[in-house]
């Protein structure tokens, strides 16, 4: 998916959802979807949000997963 695609696809979601996902990441993952928001503080949001259960955090994880999915296919 070209990284302008997938910013839009990913401005779609509620932003603590995003950082929520992004938990249960890679740092080199964390690193490219924050390079894409350099206008959002995702270490603020991590404070903010605090510790999560793993659930959750697959749960968010899921929810992006389905959209960009969704997206390959209608392509």
């Amino acid at each position: 998916i070209p990284e302008q695609e997938l910013r839009e696809m990913l401005n779609g979601f509620d932003f603590s959802c995003l950082v929520t996902a992004l938990m249960g990441a890679s740092p080199a993952l964390n690193s490219y979807v924050e390079g894409m928001f350099p206008e959002m503080d995702f270490e603020e949001a991590r404070r903010g949000i605090g510790r999560v259960r793993i659930e959750t955090v697959e749960d968010a994880q899921n929810q992006i997963v389905c959209m960009v999915n969704l997206f390959v296919v209608e392509k």
